[in-house]
């Protein structure tokens, strides 16, 4: 029979005319039968359940019918036997969405298999593609729809929109570090916002950014006598400390306006005029 492990003695069985079934001579006969086996990992080294391994015999990347295969347990190891000892063989992982091969890139190797199970260890590993979320909210924790943000990391920039719950979220994303932004709109001011976010093996959440919505001061100048609104009047603002930070005129209503002023104490004075 076949040599199996090289030391010059038959170890399969070979049919001999006369009766007899086994012949220990190493020429011909059954082929050595053995294993190959490895381990499914993510990119953190952290063992992945459930995936399908096979000897891809037609190297179609393909599980077909009558193909070798094992699925991983919970350590990820996978484990094919009954395989001819010296066959040169294509070992394929199954693809699952989400997720990219990364060593090797190709999601297969090609390998000898050797006799006893002496093969390496074959192993597979994974990066899971992530999210990214959180949620955009007043100071009140109430939801604000319609807000862009933004994500970067340098070479891929990304924007979404916040829904009817204030959420965003960025999804199938390479581990590495994030930075995210909000495209301010007029009337608020930002509160808070994350610091740059790194992406490892599990998705991030509760990214949320926090706004409040700046006020307005407004008046009308009216004529004493007539009750009517005067326009071109001069306006001016006042911060509580006394430092001028804007002014106005009033329009054809006497109407006037300041606007994005953040919660606090203000003086309002009018440019007295002659007459």
């Amino acid at each position: 029979g076949f040599d199996c492990n090289g030391d010059g003695i038959g170890e399969t069985p070979y049919p001999v005319a006369g009766g007899s079934d086994i012949d220990y001579h190493p020429i011909g006969g059954i082929p050595c039968s053995t294993c190959i086996s490895g381990y499914k990992l993510n990119g953190c080294g952290e063992p992945l359940e459930g995936w399908t391994i096979f000897v891809d015999k037609n190297r179609n990347g393909t599980l077909d019918s009558g193909e070798p295969a094992n699925v991983t347990d919970a350590s990820g190891y996978w484990q094919i036997c009954d395989l001819v000892s010296g066959a040169e063989v294509r070992v394929a992982e199954q693809a699952k969405a989400g997720w990219r091969a990364s060593q090797p890139s190709t999601g297969w190797q090609e390998i000898t298999v050797q006799p006893d199970n002496g093969t390496s260890y074959v192993n597979f590993t994974n990066i899971q593609l992530l999210c990214i979320s959180g949620y955009k909210l007043d100071q009140s924790g109430l939801p604000l729809e319609d807000w862009n943000i933004t994500l970067a990391n340098g070479s891929y920039t990304s924007t979404a929109t916040t829904d009817s719950a204030g959420k965003y979220e960025f999804c199938g994303l390479e581990p590495g570090n994030y930075d995210l932004s909000e495209e301010l709109q007029e009337g608020w001011a930002a509160v808070s916002a994350p610091d740059e976010v790194e992406l490892n093996c599990t998705n991030v959440t509760e990214q949320n950014f926090v706004n409040r919505r700046l006020l307005c001061i407004n008046g009308t100048k009216i004529n004493n006598c007539t009750g009517e609104g005067i326009e071109g009047w001069s306006i001016k603002l006042y911060s509580e400390f006394g430092l001028e930070m804007n002014s106005t005129t009033t329009d054809k209503n006497g109407d006037y306006t300041f606007c994005n002023l953040e919660p606090g104490n203000y003086t309002v004075c009018e440019f007295l005029q002659g007459g």
